[in-house]
């Protein structure tokens, strides 16, 4: 929802759903997706992070961290990158 307030007019789906329900949306209703929702959002992640980041994650040791989490991060987007390179070279017409 905090992506579709920054991508599309909030205000017309606002108006939309007024009129569609019993009840009437407010102009904080856009206040609180565009702004107020993504700045307790990013509290969230940073609070976690530094926590994680001081404490571990649970008792498994750096290593296993590491290659099991980023790793597996790192070898998705290695991947992802890998099959759109290959699907690209394959959807080219033929030349007449």
């Amino acid at each position: 929802m905090v992506i579709l307030a920054w991508l599309f007019r909030i205000a017309d789906i606002r108006d939309y759903a007024n009129r569609c329900s019993e009840f009437s949306i407010g102009k904080w209703a856009e206040i609180c997706l565009r702004f107020i929702c993504p700045i307790m959002l990013a509290i969230i992640l940073v609070k976690n992070l530094i926590n994680t980041l001081a404490n571990g994650y649970g008792d498994y040791p750096i290593v296993d961290q590491l290659f099991l989490g980023w790793g597996l991060v790192a070898s998705m987007l290695f991947f992802a990158i890998f099959i759109s390179v290959i699907s690209g070279n394959h959807s080219k017409e033929p030349e007449a």
